[in-house]
Formats: structure tokens, C-alpha cells, sequence
């Protein structure tokens, strides 16, 4: 026997048509297994639900405050370490560069001067 359509109506609590409640009721007078899901679900809805211990409320805000500054310090370790490694990485590349240009200030300076004469004649023409 098919029972999912039956399942999906009894489990998801959602309101069915009048033609589906009475393939459901058919079902559920042929079928001991979907009879005996409904009496779970009514035994289930019917419970009391239980309350929490004392102190479950400031017991939980207080862990989530914690977990909220480790997470807040994990990131700022990780940010500062992304920037170092990014600080490293660009000294990396124009070290030498750079090494090179306080060794002979002047022709760098000339080089520059003479780069700029260049545009401006180029485009003045």
C-alpha cells in the first residue's frame, strides 16, 4: 500500500482539501501504520513541554558572550596576520626597487624629470 502522499498530509501540518481529508479518512480506516502515525502525532502535540532548569537563560547568554569574543578576537588575529603577510609580501617585491633608488637618488630623479618633459612635449604636440 502507498502511503506517502498520506505521510506528507499527516506530517506537515498543513490544511488539506475536503477531497484529499477524505481519501485520508479512507486511508487511515484501512491502513493500522498511518492510524497508529496519527495517534503518535495527537500523543506528541499533546505533551507539555518541558522548562528549562534554572539558569539555562544566563548559563546560555554567558556562553554566547564568550564564543561572541572568541570569535571577535580569531578575527582580528586573522586580519592582523592577513596584513602583515600582505605588508611582507610588498616589501618582498619592491625591495629592491626601493634599495635601488635610495642607493642613487639622482638618476632616479633625472630619469623621472625626464619622463615628465617627455609627456608634456608629447602632448602639447
Amino acid at each position: 500500500m502507498k502511503h506517502q502522499p498520506f505521510e506528507d498530509w499527516l506530517l506537515n501540518e498543513e490544511p488539506i482539501t475536503p477531497e484529499q481529508r477524505r481519501e485520508l479518512d479512507a486511508h487511515l480506516r484501512s491502513c493500522a501504520y498511518c492510524a497508529a502515525l496519527v495517534e503518535t502525532g495527537k500523543a506528541l502535540r499533546s505533551v507539555r513541554m518541558a522548562s528549562p532548569a534554572d539558569g539555562f537563560t544566563a548559563r546560555f547568554q554567558a556562553r554566547l558572550a564568550e564564543q561572541k569574543l572568541v570569535e571577535r578576537r580569531r578575527r582580528f588575529w586573522g586580519a592582523l596576520w592577513f596584513v602583515l603577510g600582505g605588508l611582507l609580501l610588498l616589501a618582498w617585491f619592491t625591495g629592491p626597487t626601493l634599495v635601488a633608488f635610495f642607493s642613487s637618488p639622482a638618476s632616479w630623479i633625472a630619469a623621472f624629470v625626464e619622463r615628465g618633459i617627455f609627456l608634456i612635449t608629447t602632448l602639447q604636440a
